[in-house]
Parts: C-alpha cells; sequence; structure tokens
C-alpha cells in the first residue's frame, strides 16, 4: 500500500485528474512489469486492489495530453518517504518515456 492511503484515496486522486487530461493512469509498480489503471476505467477501484493485492505499489499518476502537434506526459509520484519518492520519481519518468516513444511511432504512422 502507499503509506496509509487506502486505494479509495488513490482513486479520488485519479478521479480528480482525468477530466483535465486527455489520458490520465495511475501507475502500479512491480518488480519486473507495470500495470496502469486508467481514469476513464469503470472497474478500475478493483483492478487497483487486486494489483496491490499482488503486491504492486501504487507509485503515481501519468497525465497525458496531445494538441494535435505536441504530446506532454506529466508524472506526479504519490507521497511517500524520501528514499521511495525518487526511486518512484525515476520509475514514472521511465515509463513516461516510454509511452512517449510509442506514442511517437504512432504519430509518424498517422
Amino acid at each position: 500500500m502507499n503509506g496509509a492511503r487506502c486505494t479509495s484515496d488513490l482513486i479520488a486522486d485519479l478521479d480528480e485528474a482525468g477530466p483535465k487530461h486527455r489520458v490520465v493512469a495511475l501507475a502500479v509498480a512491480f518488480e519486473n512489469s507495470s500495470v496502469l489503471v486508467f481514469a476513464d476505467d469503470p472497474d478500475r477501484l478493483r483492478f487497483l486492489n487486486e494489483a496491490v493485492e499482488a503486491g504492486g505499489y501504487p507509485a503515481g499518476l501519468i497525465a497525458i495530453d496531445y494538441d494535435g502537434r505536441e504530446l506532454v506526459i506529466m508524472t506526479n509520484v504519490f507521497e511517500c518517504d524520501a528514499a521511495r519518492e525518487e526511486h518512484y520519481r525515476a520509475y514514472l519518468r521511465r515509463l513516461a518515456e516510454e509511452i512517449a516513444k510509442r506514442a511517437e511511432k504512432i504519430k509518424n504512422n498517422e
């Protein structure tokens, strides 16, 4: 679990960010993989609960905006202790970079 916050609180953060961006996902970190829980998924709380029960750590949010020309990806690490914060900041940055690379491939094939 993410500090003292319950999954419904994390989903509330996701829901708050959702309308402000084209795409928003809550990133759940595992040792060798990730799960993204998207703001527009009607089963988002269930998916988050399942990921946490399977050992995942809710790291933060990834928000994506696209104006037809430029792709902007933002990350927001959930509050945690200083040692974990830098780890999860780097983790979200790597995820954002991978998303940007894949989105650029799609954009170039349009």
